[in-house]
């Protein structure tokens, strides 16, 4: 009588096979993985620069509401975009006033988007202060004084400010830009409005 082996474990061709196929397997996984994560880190950027975009804006409106438009000085449309106006807050952040209440300015404050790379700067700037007078610094001065400071965001690519002496108010324009994707820049502006507080003094 004739014997019958069973076979045991796999064939070589099958362990091939089934070789071949975990590793393509593998591979669209390793694939998939690199892609979620370049695309998470991608998506984390584009919500830090555009949160920095807001806070630039709310830090500029905030500073200005506390000034005079009569002390704002301009230079949003040369290079390095800028602005500078007075402030009457200490160094502590409080609001300084004469006896006849009205503000005793402390120092200029200075907004400037550097030229070399895309960070909103903020530099307070004393110069001859304090005075109860409200003086604009010259286009000339604001450039000098467009070095140093603290950073205050970064992924700005564009910077204004468009005055309205009659209604005493300021808009604040700020645009964000993140890296290319697809070849497509990613952009968003934010814009606001607001209005000086001591606007007669």
């Amino acid at each position: 009588m004739k014997r019958q082996y069973r076979q045991l474990g796999f064939t070589l061709a099958e362990m091939m096979v089934s070789c071949t196929l975990l590793l393509a397997v593998g591979t669209v996984t390793d694939a998939l993985l690199v892609l979620t994560q370049r695309y998470v880190v991608s998506a984390q950027c584009r919500v830090a620069i555009q949160v920095n975009g807001a806070y630039a804006l709310e830090r500029v409106l905030l500073d200005m509401h506390d000034s005079n438009i009569v002390s704002l000085t301009n230079g949003t449309s040369s290079n390095p975009p800028a602005i500078s106006f007075l402030s009457c807050r200490d160094k502590f952040g409080n609001a300084q006033a004469t006896s006849t209440g009205a503000p005793y300015w402390q120092a200029y404050i200075v907004y400037y988007v550097s030229s070399s790379g895309a960070l909103m700067w903020q530099r307070v700037v004393p110069a001859g202060l304090p005075s109860a007078t409200a003086t604009a610094l010259t286009s000339t001065q604001l450039s000098n004084y467009c070095t140093g400071g603290r950073p205050m965001a970064f992924g700005l690519t564009a910077f204004s400010v468009t005055p309205n002496a009659s209604a005493g108010s300021a808009s604040a324009t700020v645009t964000t830009t993140d890296s290319v994707s697809a070849g497509i820049r990613n952009q968003v502006t934010y814009t606001g409005t607001t209005y000086f507080d001591y606007n007669q003094q």
